[in-house]
């Protein structure tokens, strides 16, 4: 991958770059040879974060979200 990058002009910043690495993070994800994975800590963040972005629109979601079914 290195002699590619070369034989392209391009050039990585040492300091950034990681070599054999099981997991890389990349915009609140990790990419894995598994595939893209969410990152556990990021994930409970994102869904306040979303909860609070719906309480603008919806008044009464604490009331909503605190209710539960009961079979």
């Amino acid at each position: 991958m290195l002699e590619r990058l070369k034989e392209a002009n391009l050039k990585l910043n040492p300091q950034k770059y990681r070599i054999r690495k099981d997991a890389v993070p990349y915009i609140g994800h990790l990419l894995t040879r598994d595939g893209l994975m969410p990152i556990p800590g990021k994930v409970h963040t994102f869904f306040f974060g979303f909860m609070q972005y719906l309480a603008n629109s919806m008044p009464n979601m604490a009331d909503v979200s605190s209710t539960r079914k009961r079979s």
